[in-house]
């Protein structure tokens, strides 16, 4: 244990202010919202009382399966540069690591920097001494860097070039700022005009050199790119890893569903924890209401929160598991992973988000799954019965290794053409052949788990329109089907002429919503023809809109032509509260509809 961690007076905890704190453009995020303090443990005031442990108070390693991850988990070999405004060198978890402080002073406006980069710096890389927290990568080289200049200027894309300047190939950039565009917060990159050009231009020549930039999605509680934000038009740079903020079983909340004041959209790669995350901090603390696990008089910078929230905690835990991962890479494969690599295997072994409805964060990361290396076996017992212009394919598909990261698809190819990807253990697939097929062709099976791992190919063969070769393991030929005997055809019977009838309608979905006002509205979709009706079960005076020339509204109901691909958002407005409630249609060139409540409010 750390002689600089000893307790030797305990002020005490500090609960959290009431209400919500607002974000703002530099520490957004740092605290959104009071966390519950009865499951901390009073620290005690003791004279010489051991400074605690905290990281049984942080369940996130479980959660995010960082444990077990093997040799090079700590972060060994990687380094992670974290851009910031501020830090607290002298903080006890980072104080062992030598780290510069900012090149250039913050305005005094900026008062938050300290305590974010602080907080971030210790999630990613906190001694693992036994006291106080540890670090996700606590053997990671840490790179603290500030977006100021000496003039007192801000300059991101060029901090970012010159971050990168440091790092190698397999490395980690953090870039823990958001822009805005009016009073939603973005993403650097999704800032309109230069400032966010140059951040593009600087992001892609960093994943160009294989560096891994993560990047948060910012805490503008709005939809990037199609929704409130789609205005801008602008996309993540590709290889970049897009970090949403998730909410935490440790606050009472739902795990890995979107937080509120989280961005979400097809931009966001996956999501971290946003919600009471234990961090160190900066203290005395520029951040009022922050509830704090300790402060000490006799050391001013060991102080310690469950309170570092946001897309910021998010971005910092996946930047930290990040680290780790590359580094069990190094070890097992004597290379870190590349950016693309890193993105698919996030998101292949992560938990799917319980509630996509609500705006898409990605899935929750499971790093032990992502740092499995090792394939599944090859496939077995591969039999090819070939007739006419298709082939019937069948084959054993292996588990996967045990301890692995489960199995994923098998991946069928003809004449090294991929001709179909199928879930394991489904075994058998019935293939049109590729144009160009040969009257003998080879076909090969390849096994994948979730992380990506590939087994070595299985390879059969067969003749087109010849009897099959059988099968490979056992050299038993499978003879082909006998040809159905013929069906004779009746002649065809005199119809009397139908009476005409009304034309018939159908029940596609029922779909149950959130009330408008005192009733709970229903949708249900009815098919007559080549449009489809969307009919509400509320009060007479409910006003509907839709932006459509082709739609047909009433009060009760909205009738829409059937178009391919089509979507259609119909707003309905409850009487005398006014509350509103926007429904997303979906119609396919086939009459078939689907309806998701989009946003209530």
């Amino acid at each position: 244990m750390s002689a600089r961690k000893t307790l030797l007076r305990c002020v005490g905890m500090v609960a959290a202010a009431g209400g919500v704190l607002a974000p703002s453009a530099v520490g957004a995020g740092y605290c959104r919202a009071p966390q519950p303090t009865d499951q901390i443990p009073a620290l005690g005031s003791a004279l010489s009382a051991p400074f605690p442990d905290l990281d049984p108070l942080q369940d996130l390693r479980a959660t995010l399966a960082l444990e077990g991850m093997g040799a090079g988990a700590d972060g060994r070999g990687v380094r992670v540069a974290d851009l910031e405004y501020d830090w607290d060198t002298g903080n006890v978890e980072l104080d062992g690591r030598a780290l510069p402080g900012p090149a250039a002073p913050a305005p005094a406006a900026w008062v938050q920097s300290r305590a974010h980069g602080t907080a971030t710096l210790s999630v990613i890389g906190g001694e693992a001494d036994g006291a106080g927290i540890s670090g996700i990568a606590p053997a990671a080289a840490l790179l603290p860097r500030t977006t100021m200049t000496s003039s007192g200027g801000w300059d991101p894309a060029g901090a970012i070039r010159r971050a990168s300047g440091e790092l190698r190939a397999g490395d980690v950039l953090l870039i823990e700022q958001q822009g805005s565009v009016g009073a939603w917060y973005v993403p650097l990159y999704a800032q309109p005009g230069t400032i966010g050009a140059d951040v593009r231009a600087a992001i892609a020549e960093a994943v160009a050199r294989d560096i891994v930039v993560v990047v948060p999605a910012g805490n503008g509680q709005s939809g990037m790119v199609g929704g409130d934000l789609g205005a801008t038009g602008i996309t993540a740079p590709a290889g970049a890893v897009v970090v949403g903020a998730g909410k935490t079983a440790n606050t009472g909340e739902v795990e890995g569903a979107r937080a509120g004041f989280s961005n979400y959209g097809a931009d966001v790669d996956v999501q971290g924890p946003g919600m009471g995350v234990l961090a160190s901090d900066a203290y005395p603390s520029l951040m009022p209401g922050i509830p704090f696990l300790g402060t000490f008089s006799d050391n001013p910078h060991s102080s310690y929160t469950n309170c570092f929230n946001g897309t910021s905690s998010a971005s910092a835990v996946v930047a930290g598991g990040i680290a780790s991962l590359q580094g069990v890479a190094r070890q097992r494969l004597g290379r870190a992973l590349t950016p693309a690599e890193v993105e698919a295997r996030l998101v292949r072994t992560g938990v799917p988000q319980p509630d996509p409805q609500n705006g898409n964060i990605g899935p929750q990361p499971r790093f032990r799954l992502a740092a499995d290396f090792t394939p599944p076996a090859a496939a077995t017992n591969l039999v090819a019965v070939a007739t006419g212009a298709a082939a019937t394919l069948t084959w054993t598909s292996p588990a996967d290794a045990a301890g692995g990261s489960g199995r994923g698809d098998d991946v069928v190819a003809v004449d090294g053409q991929v001709v179909a990807r199928v879930p394991a253990a489904t075994g058998t697939v019935r293939v049109a052949l590729p144009a160009g097929t040969t009257a003998s062709s080879t076909w090969t099976v390849t096994a994948e788990d979730r992380a990506g791992n590939a087994s070595p190919a299985a390879a059969g063969s067969f003749t087109t329109g010849g009897a099959p070769e059988g099968d490979p393991a056992t050299g038993v030929a499978v003879p082909e089907p006998p040809a159905p005997a013929p069906v004779p055809i009746p002649a065809p019977a005199l119809m009397p002429v139908p009476t005409p009838v009304a034309p018939p309608t159908a029940t596609i979905a029922t779909v149950t919503t959130l009330p408008l006002a005192a009733s709970r509205p229903r949708i249900t979709l009815l098919r007559r023809a080549a449009r489809v009706r969307v009919a509400f079960a509320v009060t007479p005076r409910t006003r509907l809109a839709v932006r459509d020339r082709g739609a047909r509204i009433t009060r009760r109901w909205v009738t829409l032509r059937i178009r391919p691909a089509r979507v259609v958002s119909i707003v309905a407005t409850a009487p005398r509260t006014g509350r509103r409630v926007t429904y997303r249609v979906r119609i396919d060139s086939l009459g078939r509809a689907r309806v998701i409540l989009r946003r209530v409010g």
